[in-house]
C-alpha cells in the first residue's frame, strides 16, 4: 500500500513531532526534526519520487534528514503513519501548526493552553483571550492577553481568502499592466483565479522575457505594489495595497505550457500528471515533460496532456486529482 505525501506535508508533519518533543523537554529532537522539515520544504524533487526511485537510503541522502527519520518517512509512505507521531498526537490532540503559527505562541505554551483550558485551535485561543481566561494562566497577564489578541488579528489579515469576483478584475489589470511592459512577450495569471476557485489567497502571474531584471524593476514600481517581500530576475513576490501577495515569476519561452500547468495547480492535480508521467517512465515538471535528457512537450499546455495520452483538462476542472481518473 502507497500513501501519497507532498513535501509540505511531511514537512508539516516533522514540524509537530519538533513541537511534540519541545513539549516534552526531549534535548536535541526538537532541532533535528526542525532541521528536516525546513530541509524538505525547499527541496525541488518530491520526497515520495525520491523515495520510489530509491527507497530509505535515498531518504537519508537528504540533508538533515538522519536514519531513524528516513524511518518515519518511509512508514508514511507505507503505513501512512508512525507510531510515535500518533502516540504523541493522541497526547496533545491539538492543532498545533495552527496555534504556534501565532506570533508569541510556542510549543510549551501550546500545551499550557491544552493542560488547562483544553484548547485545541485558533477559534478556541481567540475565544479564551476574548473573554480573559488567558490572564489567569501561570506566567500570563492581561498584557500578553491582549499581545496574542493583537497578533491573531496580524495573523488573520495576512492569511485572508478574498471572493474571487473581488480579485478577479485586480488581477486582470495587474496582467494588463504587465502585458504592457516593453521587455514581456507573454503573461497569464495561474494559480486558483486561472481555475476559478471561488475564494483566492493569493495572485500568480507567469511572464516570458529576454531581460527579467527589468521586467521585475518595473513590477515593483507599479502604484499597487505596497512592499516587497523578495525580488529576484525569475521570481518577485510583493503585497499588493489591497491586502493580498501577488508572485509574478518569469519563465523561458520554451518552458510556457509547463510552467502554465505546473503554477495553474491544483497540487493534486499536479501529483496526478506528474504519476501519470513516472508510470510512462517520464518525468514532469515546471520546464517540461522529459524522457531522460530530452524535453518532448513544454511550449503548451495541451502538448503535455497529449504527450501523456490524456485529453486536456480546463482549468477549472484541476480542482483534484479525480478529473484525471474519470
Amino acid at each position: 500500500m502507497h500513501h501519497h505525501f507532498s513535501n509540505k506535508e511531511l514537512a508539516n508533519i516533522l514540524f509537530e513531532m519538533s513541537a511534540l518533543y519541545e513539549m516534552q523537554d526531549v534535548p536535541y529532537k526538537p532541532r533535528a526534526y526542525d532541521r528536516a522539515a525546513h530541509s524538505i520544504e525547499s527541496l525541488d524533487e518530491e520526497v515520495e519520487d525520491l523515495y520510489r526511485k530509491g527507497g530509505e537510503p535515498a531518504l537519508d541522502g537528504i540533508k538533515g534528514v538522519g536514519e531513524a527519520i528516513a524511518a518515519h518517512l518511509r512508514e508514511l509512505f507505507t503505513k501512512g503513519s508512525f507510531e510515535e507521531y500518533d502516540s504523541m498526537r493522541a497526547a496533545v490532540p491539538v492543532d498545533i501548526l495552527g496555534l504556534t503559527a501565532i506570533e508569541g505562541v510556542g510549543p510549551k505554551m501550546v500545551q499550557t493552553l491544552w493542560q488547562k483550558l483544553q484548547i485545541k485551535n485558533l477559534a478556541e485561543l481567540e475565544e479564551a483571550a476574548k473573554a480573559g481566561r488567558l490572564a489567569a494562566l501561570p506566567r500570563f497577564g492581561k498584557r500578553s492577553e491582549a499581545r496574542i489578541l493583537k497578533n491573531i488579528a496580524l495573523y488573520r489579515a495576512a492569511h485572508t481568502r478574498f471572493p474571487l469576483e473581488t480579485i478577479l478584475p485586480k488581477a486582470e489589470r495587474l496582467e494588463k499592466a504587465i502585458r504592457a511592459f516593453p521587455e514581456v512577450k507573454r503573461v497569464a495569471v495561474a494559480g486558483s483565479i486561472r481555475r476559478h476557485k471561488t475564494t483566492i489567497g493569493d495572485i500568480d502571474i507567469l511572464a516570458v522575457s529576454d531581460n527579467p531584471e527589468r521586467v521585475m524593476d518595473r513590477f515593483i514600481a507599479l502604484p499597487e505594489v505596497a512592499h516587497v517581500y523578495d525580488t529576484g530576475p525569475t521570481k518577485t513576490n510583493v503585497r499588493l495595497s489591497y491586502g493580498i501577495d501577488a508572485d509574478l515569476r518569469v519563465v523561458p519561452e520554451e518552458s510556457w505550457g509547463a510552467a502554465l500547468c505546473y503554477f495553474t495547480g491544483s497540487k493534486a492535480h499536479s501529483i496526478a500528471l506528474r504519476n501519470i508521467a513516472l508510470e510512462q517512465g517520464l518525468k514532469l515538471n515546471e520546464y517540461g515533460l522529459f524522457k531522460g535528457e530530452k524535453n518532448i512537450a513544454s511550449e503548451k499546455e495541451e502538448d503535455i496532456y497529449q504527450a501523456l495520452g490524456l485529453p486536456y483538462v480546463k482549468p477549472e476542472d484541476r480542482e483534484t486529482a479525480d478529473t484525471i481518473e474519470r
